[in-house]
């Protein structure tokens, strides 16, 4: 086990862009582009 505190980076990953920080406007974005999908999905 490496005792780096650092995560391990995977290129164009979630894990990288969340270990760069990911703002809390970037999850609200995230959730309510997800909601509006599963709700258009709902209806059809």
């Amino acid at each position: 086990m490496s005792t780096q505190k650092e995560p391990i980076q995977f290129p164009n990953s979630k894990q990288t862009q969340f270990a760069k920080g990911v703002t809390l406007i970037d999850i609200v974005k995230e959730i309510t582009r997800l909601a509006k999908k599963a709700a258009t999905e709902s209806v059809n």
